[in-house]
């Protein structure tokens, strides 16, 4: 067998803390025999490691090992518990394999125990060694400070290296005694000398006051007290405000108190008083004096008062703070005060209030920044006409309604996402601001605002589908009866509504758990905000009630732009009772209804947009009364589209000054309401076109239902409409809260786009969230698909009046006739349909006319002949007929007869019966085979003559058929 060659059983490498690779060069017989160990230097000891890998002779670590020197240590550790092959049985064969291997696992152990076994001759250790509390014996004397020593050197070490010092008079001498080392140290003290330490004997000096007395090897030294003569102890004493303390055996302490000492100890000449600050009150002084605290007053305090302080002698720089006139700052310049800062200008605003919900108070009167008021309602309360209320940005909760008693009363916030206005518990359901003539509110964010009660239970708004419930709580509404000059004005804000939006202060939540929640728009977790799932009927818009004001009011009406509705299920703006408004980029988002207008309400929209909620724009029926009533003065059949009427009488409830008809109004006669189209003047009277389109066909007027008999009462009102161009609808009818977003399955329902109830009427030009546009109730245009829809029943062609119509494609009559005469291309047909069999013929002069075929002149249907270019246009089907009389084929697309047929297999194949393919065995003219063709050829005596060949393509097969 081969004898491995012993080598090391272990290999140490120094690491670097960066290298992860180690080989060695020692066999194994599997890897789990290779013992990985990392030096830990805080307890000396080499540590097991497995964070590593084994790939033949090589250790990866999972971490590369720390820096050090040798402290690396991979070795063998061969199992040697169970021989690598099993015993050997008696008789059987031993294989010099099996043998190899059991005497390999014993040299390996051998290499093993050798290497680290602690060599007798050269022993060495390689971490901390731990002899368990035995011994180390015949352990030789230390050559080096990192040698241990044995106890006789301990000894020699305490005994010679340990030496006295002749100066400090201490002696050691070695001698052999002592429990331990064996040896024992004597120490002794030499007597003391001018040059050396030692022991001294204490003498008494005659005349110094000092006494000795010895008693049993005590010295008892006393002093004696002094005297003028004599040299002695001395007793100290303190008074005030010198204090004396004995902090140890014969020491003393002096020192000065806190708080002692009075100004009368310092030398005068170090006081300044206030009489010399009087007297030179801009001197420089000096470090060695202080200034007394009436010095120091009148140099630096700054001086507050109302009136101008009287003296003259200030030190220049000196302040005075006027805090009763203007709120001023001055400063003294050596002989006059200078105004130098005031609290926000130098005057007061009398026409401007701020409000600040932070640093206000209501009890100011708002006209400077520093005076502010605290809540927007107190400043209201405060402001005359003309005013500017400027609110600072903050959380006002108010006390709803804020009155509005004055013109044109501005009420602006600083920022619209900053500025937020929500109504106390006990007020929300109060509309918040009660507007008056000129209003303007702008720049803020409201919240909070409730409705409670039944639907439909709401006094104005009463339906039960489409109505409100019984309190309802706006943004906006007219202060009652105020007269309105100026439209007021609300710009640039936001109204958030939700029931889950809560007006209480987190102080009161806090106290009270109950309340459900507080009013923190900058808490996005609470109710109300983005993403709620629930909504019930909640706080609106704007309510422009033009029975609000006062009969004398010239205007009912309001003016918006920018104004935005987050409103769970409440409503945008309701207008009524001949209520208008204008609305300019108002926009509803998840409203009950967007937009109402009802008993004569007229609102006009423009670049609007409708998000989510229930419906979008209605238009609800007439004003409650009147404008005014007139009788008819003429009989009128039923179908008229004019009637006249006499002299009218002003309604209880018109407010205008004019009693002429207008297209914005319907008139009612009988049971029968129309809208109005128009109005002539007729004497005292007027003659009144209605509008009464055919259901059937829109751009028909019916006229009047019924006929009219002079004396019947005509009765006109204002018709509830909105006017909308460039509307944009988005998932109208899906919901009032986020469940109505497509991603949370909202649904849209096209129909609650626009509501036209009661006669009421939506004029609208809209886009949806498809991009449909909708005109009305008659044209839209599918923009993802590109058709247009136009109603049959509105369409009213006149293509009398285009001299040149063209179709863009077939025309389709879906079944109806053309009537008239018919002319195409100059051709004129009959009015009528011909008998059977009869065809149309032409007189040359582009008439046609129906005639039967023996009437028609020369061969005409009767033989083709006379065609030198016969053309089909699809197949000939010969139905078993024969088509006869054929001409020999020029072309390969050519018809054929049967002689020709019967001629080419003959010449080209041969024969060909029911048992025999003959053909001939001398081919006499070339043949080319197509590319990928299989060829079958009659054999096996093929003879070509001189010139002739056989082409076979490429991938083409010829076979000889023997």
């Amino acid at each position: 067998m081969t004898i491995e060659t012993p080598t090391a059983a272990y290999v140490r490498y120094n690491g670097n803390g960066s290298n992860t690779q180690f080989t060695f060069s020692f066999t194994k017989f599997e890897d789990d025999d290779v013992v990985v160990y990392l030096f830990n230097s805080s307890t000396g000891n080499f540590d097991l490691n497995s964070s590593y890998s084994i790939s033949g002779s090589t250790i990866t670590f999972n971490t590369a090992p720390p820096t050090g020197t040798g402290n690396i240590l991979i070795f063998r550790r061969t199992d040697f518990n169970a021989s690598k092959v099993p015993n050997f049985n008696p008789g059987s064969s031993i294989r010099g394999e099996d043998l190899d291997k059991n005497f390999l696992q014993s040299l390996r152990v051998d290499q093993e125990f050798r290497d680290l076994k602690v060599d007798k001759f050269a022993p060495e250790v390689w971490a901390d060694l731990d002899v368990n509390n035995n011994k180390i014996t015949e352990l030789g004397d230390a050559t080096s400070d990192i040698n241990a020593v044995n106890r006789k050197q301990l000894g020699n070490v305490i005994a010679s290296d340990i030496t006295g010092d002749s100066v400090q008079g201490v002696a050691l001498t070695k001698t052999q005694s002592g429990s331990n080392s064996g040896d024992e140290m004597v120490i002794s003290i030499s007597d003391s000398s001018p040059s050396q330490k030692g022991s001294v004997i204490i003498a008494q000096a005659s005349g110094e006051a000092i006494n000795v007395a010895y008693s049993s090897g005590t010295a008892t030294i006393g002093v004696d007290k002094s005297t003028a003569t004599q040299q002695g102890v001395v007793k100290i004493t303190a008074t005030t405000p010198i204090d004396l303390t004995r902090s140890a055996d014969g020491e003393v302490a002096l020192a000065i108190n806190d708080g002692t000492v009075d100004l009368v100890k310092i030398k005068p000449g170090d006081i300044v008083t206030s009489t010399e600050q009087n007297a030179t009150p801009n001197s420089v002084g000096t470090d060695d004096e202080i200034a007394t605290f009436a010095a120091l007053n009148k140099r630096h305090d700054i001086i507050f008062q109302s009136g101008t302080p009287s003296d003259t002698d200030f030190a220049t720089g000196k302040l005075w703070y006027d805090h009763a006139n203007d709120q001023t700052l001055y400063v003294w310049d050596g002989s006059n005060w200078l105004g130098i800062s005031s609290g926000g200008t130098f005057i007061t605003q009398p026409t401007v209030i701020w409000v600040d919900s932070v640093n206000g108070l209501d009890t100011n009167d708002g006209h400077r920044v520093i005076d502010a008021m605290k809540t927007i309602k107190a400043a209201v309360t405060s402001a005359d006409h003309g005013d500017i209320v400027l609110v600072t940005p903050g959380i006002y909760r108010e006390i709803a309604p804020i009155d509005i008693t004055v013109n044109n009363l501005s009420i602006v916030g600083q920022s619209l996402r900053s500025c937020f206005v929500h109504p106390t518990p006990a007020t929300e359901l109060n509309s918040l601001f009660r507007v008056n003539s000129g209003t303007q509110i702008q720049n803020f964010s409201f919240g909070g605002l409730k409705a409670s009660g039944t639907r439909g239970g709401h006094a104005i708004d009463s339906d039960n589908t489409y109505g409100l419930p019984t309190n309802q709580a706006f943004v906006a509404e007219f202060y009652p009866n105020a007269v309105i000059y100026k439209s007021p004005y609300i710009q640039n804000c936001t109204n958030f509504a939700d029931t889950g939006i809560y007006n209480h202060t987190q102080a009161e939540y806090n106290a009270n758990n109950s309340l459900g929640g507080f009013f923190d728009p900058n808490n996005v977790t609470q109710g109300g905000f983005g993403g709620d799932l629930t909504s019930g009927p909640t706080g609106g818009g704007i309510l422009v009630d033009g029975s609000a004001v006062s009969s004398t009011s010239p205007l009912r009406s309001m003016v918006v732009d920018a104004f935005t509705q987050v409103t769970l299920d409440g409503p945008g703006i309701l207008c009524c009772n001949n209520g208008y408004a204008q609305l300019v980029s108002f926009f509803g988002t998840f409203c009950h209804y967007h937009a109402k207008a009802l008993n004569g309400g007229q609102l006009n929209l423009s670049n609007c947009t409708t998000d989510y909620g229930r419906y979008g724009l209605i238009a609800d029926g007439k004003s409650t009364t009147p404008n005014f009533t007139a009788p008819v003065s003429v009989n009128a059949a039923a179908g008229a589209i004019t009637f006249t009427i006499g002299a009218q009488t002003v309604g209880s409830g018109w407010y205008g000054s004019a009693t002429r008809p207008q297209d914005n109004m319907s008139v009612t006669i009988g049971a029968n309401t129309y809208p109005v189209k128009s109005a002539a003047a007729n004497g005292s009277g007027w003659d009144v076109t209605i509008e009464n389109p055919n259901p059937a066909a829109l751009a028909s007027n019916l006229g009047l239902n019924a006929g009219l008999t002079a004396g019947d009462t005509a009765s006109f009102f204002n018709r509830s409409y909105i006017s909308t161009g460039g509307h944009t609808f988005e998932y109208v009818g899906a919901g009032t809260d986020y469940r109505a977003a497509p991603e949370n399955g909202g649904v849209p329902i096209e129909a609650n786009q626009v509501k036209n109830l009661n006669n009421g009427k939506v004029f609208q030009s809209s886009t949806d969230h498809n991009g449909k546009f909708k005109v009305g109730e008659t044209f839209t245009v599918d923009q993802r698909t590109g058709e247009v829809v136009i109603s049959l029943d509105a369409y009213r062609p006149e293509l009398v009046n285009d001299l040149s119509p063209q179709l863009g494609a077939d025309l389709d009559v879906n079944g109806k006739d053309i009537t008239g005469t018919v002319k195409l291309n100059g051709l004129t047909y009959p009015a009528s349909d011909g008998a059977t069999d009869q065809v149309l013929k032409t007189d040359g002069s582009g008439n046609l006319a129906f005639v039967g075929i023996s009437t028609l002149q020369g061969a005409g249907m009767q033989n083709l002949s006379d065609d030198t270019t016969p053309q089909l246009g699809g197949e000939l089907d010969a139905v078993t007929n024969k088509i006869t009389n054929l001409g020999t084929p020029t072309a390969n697309t050519d018809a054929t007869t049967k002689a020709y047929v019967d001629a080419a297999i003959t010449t080209g194949v041969g024969n060909i019966d029911a048992a025999f393919i003959e053909t001939p065995q001398t081919m006499t003219t070339s043949k080319v085979i197509a590319a990928n063709t299989n060829v079958g050829m009659m054999g096996p005596t093929v003879t070509l003559n001189s010139g002739v060949t056989i082409t076979v393509g490429t991938n083409s097969v010829l076979t000889t058929l023997a």
